[in-house]
């Protein structure tokens, strides 16, 4: 079961019917997918009849780009028992799961799709209630302006939302373009855009541009939906991510360094972790995980930069890894000549007859493909100013927000307020999961979503936030 989307006659009476009532506040999500649904429900369940949820997204709730693909092939690659939406609940998914006849168990990696049906199930409690309205529809722009006690948001079906806060809870962004593609080339820009499977499958050659997770997924569809399809997917390295074991081993104790913290000491103490033990790398960089984003914190801008230009590509193939059963299966389709992996980079490519004809450099030397089709796989966008969103670029040109220090997100505080031009961090607009990669490391996977949401629930139901005035106005209406 969906949550139920109201109409703009039940949304305007929920909303007013809130504002007469002493104490509740309005917070809007501007996100419906994993990080919107999981802000919401930690609201609902902390708030009780304190709050209203407004959660503005034009697509199906509870799902976003990871948890609508409709592949039984597209696994998690997280462990059941670590995909809770309750930290202190850390078997609900599982129950969930048994309460409906599904065998999970703990040490399984589920069907995202699975995981999808989940988190919308969160939202049913209270999708039919006034305390969670679903508005169907884009956040276009945000309003707020100094001195004021509330924040305006402009949607894309002419609806305006009056919050008492704001959390962009907006997920993954597209990839970046690439560069190179003359006009007519059949190419897929975002592999997530509807119809761009189905494009895959009927491909008969097809180049992949990127080698990580997105790249295996693209790869497992294509050669399901047509069995002689050949693959090549090309990246600078050409490394595809490594696999996680069967069986979860216990992540190995690693202490974050004292004092100031240097790129070459973590690389020189990492290494001697691993050394110690090489078939145990995954301990290391497993336990690396709860010290993560505080080491980030304290490494300077420049080791940073060099960081994500050097080590970033050897770093996520060993930390975001395939499901040990989509591992066997990649194997088993680079065994058989049907998917190739490639060192280089995309020089160009250009329309050929029916299909492409790709030019890919690696060094001095170059290789010629011909194909059906080019695909984008390169993951979302690492420069948050090259932003198509009017949202994003709405909040970054009025100042209300600033990008980070490497250009890769917002700029938060360590509670995830934005920070604004001016270098305050706001009392209303927050951010969660994705919008903070930049500031942080770990910040776009569920174990680490889920804390954000629940630490934000906690902010935003306290302090300055609820200190307004009780008989103040906020609706939603239409604005036609």
């Amino acid at each position: 079961m969906s949550p139920r989307r109201r109409g703009s006659v039940h949304l305007a009476s929920a909303v007013a019917e809130s504002a007469g009532m002493p104490g509740r506040r309005v917070i809007a999500v501007i996100g419906a997918g994993a990080s919107g649904t999981l802000t919401a429900v930690h609201l609902l369940r902390r708030g009780g009849s304190s709050v209203q949820v407004v959660l503005i997204d034009p697509h199906e709730p509870g799902l976003g780009v990871a948890y609508s693909t409709i592949d039984p092939q597209h696994l998690l690659n997280v462990r059941a028992s670590c995909m809770s939406a309750f930290g202190s609940e850390p078997r609900h998914l599982l129950d969930w799961c048994s309460a409906r006849g599904i065998d999970a168990g703990a040490q399984d990696f589920l069907p995202r799709r699975l995981f999808g049906a989940y988190l919308q199930s969160l939202l049913v409690r209270w999708a039919e209630s006034d305390r969670c309205t679903l508005i169907a529809a884009a956040a276009t722009a945000i309003e707020s302006r100094p001195g004021e006690v509330a924040v305006r948001i402009e949607c894309s079906d002419r609806r305006t939302v009056i919050a008492d806060a704001a959390v962009l809870a907006l997920g993954n962004g597209a990839p970046a373009g690439l560069a190179g593609i003359g006009p007519g080339t059949p190419y897929v820009a975002d592999p997530w855009a509807p119809g761009a499977l189905a494009q895959v499958a009927d491909a008969h050659r097809a180049v992949i541009v990127g080698t990580g997770l997105t790249a295996v997924d693209i790869a497992l569809s294509g050669a399901a939906a047509r069995p002689e399809i050949e693959l090549c997917a090309v990246s600078r390295h050409g490394w595809l991510p490594r696999s996680h074991l069967p069986e979860r081993p216990e992540p190995r104790a690693v202490t974050a360094p004292a004092g100031p913290v240097s790129l070459e000491k973590l690389v020189v103490m990492i290494s001697a972790e691993v050394r110690a033990d090489p078939p145990a790398w995954r301990e290391v960089v497993d336990g690396l995980r709860p010290i993560s984003n505080d080491v980030w914190r304290r490494l300077s801008l420049q080791d940073r930069r060099t960081f994500m230009g050097e080590l970033r590509s050897w770093w996520d193939i060993h930390r975001h890894r395939m499901a040990p059963a989509i591992g066997d299966q990649i194997s088993r389709l680079q065994g058989s000549g049907r998917l190739t992996v490639q060192a280089g980079r995309l020089e160009s490519a250009r329309r050929h007859g029916d299909g492409a004809r790709i030019e890919i450099r690696n060094g001095s030397s170059s290789r010629r493909f011909d194909a059906d089709l080019l695909v984008n796989a390169t993951g979302p966008s690492s420069r948050i100013r090259d932003s198509d969103d009017p949202l994003v670029r709405g909040l970054l040109s009025s100042g209300l927000a600033q990008a980070d220090e490497l250009g890769i997100g917002f700029a938060c505080d360590s509670g995830g307020a934005l920070v604004d031009a001016r270098g305050l961090p706001s009392r209303r607009l927050f951010a969660l999961g994705p919008p903070r990669r930049g500031e942080l490391l770990e910040t776009t996977a569920i174990p680490e979503i889920r804390a954000q949401a629940e630490n934000l629930s906690r902010r935003l139901l306290s302090g300055p936030v609820g200190q307004r005035a009780p008989e103040r106005v906020r609706s939603v209406a239409g604005a036609g």
